[in-house]
């Protein structure tokens, strides 16, 4: 009973570790784009300040 268990495990596992790839990879993209967006205001804030 006990071998029969292996399989189901070796893919529960399979699809936690790309579940967590997936979430990593959207993780990634989104502080990549958080930190854009908070550099380009940072930048229209300094433009301002120099220009006003």
């Amino acid at each position: 009973m006990k071998r029969r268990r292996w399989p189901a495990m070796f893919v529960l596992m399979g699809v936690v570790t790309s579940f967590q790839e997936q979430i990593e990879w959207h993780l990634l993209i989104s502080s990549l784009v958080v930190g854009l967006a908070v550099g380009v205001m940072s930048l229209v804030g300094l433009w301002r300040k120099l220009r006003g």
